[in-house]
């Protein structure tokens, strides 16, 4: 599959800086992918996008990511072991799993694998970038500023402390 590779220069307007963070998006409908990298990108942050975990384990290992949002369904590996291996390769990472099959005891499941939180498809720009910003600043100095936000979050499952 072809990769997007998505990284701006901050922008002056959102306020983002040098040193911003890196966000690793992992999922191979292509739709989604450019989606998910144009939201957090118009935010500031680098985002590099890909299409399946072989390709993303190579740039983990060449590049410092703070965060990986990863489609628990890709067609190269089981999401719970690729979201296993990023964990245990690279501990400091946080890992935002999303999938549209968040049923049942998946988000528990996904959450012992090593993931931070869990995010349900469809979810709507707010709720990523809400998802994206809380696993980077869980104690709200705000190293990247936020967009105002509706009043509910309804798609996220769960954040780890």
């Amino acid at each position: 599959m072809k990769s997007e590779h998505v990284e701006r220069e901050p922008s002056p307007v959102l306020g983002a800086a040098d040193g911003c963070p890196r966000i690793l998006i992992v999922d191979d409908d292509p739709a989604v992918r450019a989606l998910f990298a144009r939201f957090l990108a118009e935010d500031g942050y680098h985002v590099t996008a890909l299409g399946n975990y072989r390709e993303a384990w190579a740039a983990v290992r060449e590049t410092t990511y703070e965060v990986i949002v990863m489609d628990l369904s890709l067609q190269d590996i089981d999401g719970i072991e690729a979201i296993r291996n990023f964990h245990s390769g690279f501990p400091s990472m946080k890992i935002l799993s999303v999938s549209g099959y968040m049923a049942g005891c998946v988000p528990s499941l996904v959450l012992r694998a090593g993931a931070a939180a869990t995010l349900g498809k469809p979810a709507t720009s707010w709720q990523l970038r809400e998802a994206v910003y809380h696993l980077l600043d869980p104690t709200g100095t705000c190293r990247v500023p936020r967009r105002s936000a509706p009043a509910k979050l309804s798609a996220l499952t769960a954040f780890g402390s």
